[in-house]
């Protein structure tokens, strides 16, 4: 099987992506299989959904958090609620397309964007945005680097089958800071500083005239490493996000730093500088640029001893930063940033 790597690694722009899943979809059509599962009969026509990985700096080897959202075209209607079935397909790579092979099944969990309709006793539903919007995570590691593609089926509350496909790229070593690295010592903005604008400390002060997270905005990075602090640190712009989700993220980021600020540094690194001039904050772009290419939101658990011990792209189940923050022993008393 041929590896892709750093060499010929591609930049993964949206053309050469749509170009190489039209490729997949030349073999497939040649042997006459449908890589795509097959809905209930019984159920009568499956659903068609447009499926969308969330996910990003996916990395082969590695236990990855699979985010995959599911939406129906053109009523505008998103999959929500319940649990979905997974399959797993290698599909090579771009200089060597093959055929999708199946790899492996898992079951994705619905994981709402925080603060929004979330119901475990309900199926999966087609829903407008405002009841229901969201992500499903499954758990994979994907052995090969190169593309993949996942496979979904829902049964639907109201008895149909819905499916959905989604291509993405695999690569074979992390651009992005990863678990067990060294965080980066970044010195973020921080209140106080003269001259600096408070939108480049939270985009929502361009309009609301104040940061409106104020307990986000004391340390620096490189502070919390040097003074042997856990932090958890959101890079996230809340107002002028394209995913929508940023908002509500550092809204959930907030209510955890109220209830675990005596276990962590909690940090909020806004992208932008300035927005309207297209500038970014130094410390989102040391972070999170790459290859041209800016990914966000993205939020990270770094320990006492500065290293890196999880990470969350997009997304994120709240229970599950909880339980890590849980772990943490107490600050000592009194402790701040210098």
């Amino acid at each position: 099987m041929h590896l892709l790597t750093r060499h010929h690694l591609p930049r993964f722009r949206l053309g050469r992506v749509i170009a190489f899943v039209l490729a997949i979809a030349l073999v497939a059509g040649c042997t006459g299989d449908d890589a795509s599962p097959e809905a209930d009969p019984s159920s009568g026509d499956a659903v068609e959904l447009y499926a969308e990985v969330a996910s990003a700096d996916v990395v082969a080897g590695d236990q990855e958090r699979l985010l995959v959202g599911l939406l129906q075209q053109p009523e505008n209607l998103f999959l929500a609620f319940g649990e979905v079935e997974m399959t797993l397909s290698y599909l090579g790579t771009e200089e060597e397309p093959t055929e999708p092979e199946p790899l492996g099944e898992t079951t994705g969990r619905f994981i709402p964007t925080p603060g929004g309709p979330d119901d475990p006793s309900r199926g999966a539903a087609l829903v407008p945005p405002s009841e229901g919007r969201g992500v499903y995570q499954a758990e994979a590691v994907f052995a090969d680097p190169g593309f993949w593609q996942v496979d979904v089926t829902a049964r639907l509350d109201d008895g149909r089958a819905a499916t959905g496909s989604a291509a993405f790229p695999v690569i074979p070593k992390a651009q992005l800071p990863a678990v067990g690295d060294d965080a980066l010592r970044t010195e973020n903005h921080v209140l106080g500083e003269k001259g600096f604008p408070l939108g480049g400390l939270d985009s929502r002060a361009d309009a609301l005239g104040e940061v409106p997270d104020r307990a986000l905005h004391e340390w620096t990075i490189a502070g919390a490493v040097d003074d042997g602090v856990p932090a958890l640190v959101s890079f996230a712009t809340p107002a002028y996000c394209q995913s929508q989700f940023c908002g509500p993220v550092i809204d959930e980021i907030e209510d955890l730093q109220r209830r675990f600020g005596d276990r962590a540094a909690f940090i909020h690194v806004e992208i932008w500088r300035d927005f309207e001039k297209q500038v970014l904050n130094q410390a989102a772009a040391d972070w999170l640029y790459r290859n041209d290419t800016l990914t966000e939101p993205w939020l990270f658990l770094i320990d006492a001893k500065g290293a890196i011990v999880d990470r969350w792209g997009a997304l994120f189940d709240p229970a599950e930063v909880e339980a890590a923050l849980e772990r943490l022993p107490k600050l000592p008393a009194g402790t701040r940033p210098a």
